[in-house]
């Protein structure tokens, strides 16, 4: 079975559209026409879609990449020179 080029909720879309349509129109070339048009129309959506890359914060090179970003950021902060408090001493 071949994957199709659409996401999940763009395919239950297609299905509902094509009902509509086999519902709505008698003649079948105009169902066909009707079909081939919504196809037409949607394919350079999911192809934008697929190329657009999904969150890339998950990558492990992301997850790289933000971690010596963190890294960086802790060895130029200035080192915080902190008191000591001693508690008084109980009777």
């Amino acid at each position: 079975m071949a994957k199709s080029p659409f996401p999940k909720s763009m395919r239950k879309n297609i299905r509902l559209q094509k009902a509509r349509i086999r519902r709505e129109v008698l003649g079948i070339k105009k169902q066909k026409e009707l079909i081939d048009k919504l196809y037409t129309e949607l394919l350079p959506k999911a192809k934008e879609e697929k190329e657009k890359p999904a969150s890339s914060a998950g990558t492990p090179e992301r997850r790289k990449e933000k971690a010596t970003v963190a890294k960086e950021k802790v060895k130029k902060a200035p080192e915080k020179k902190t008191k000591v408090v001693k508690a008084p001493k109980k009777k």
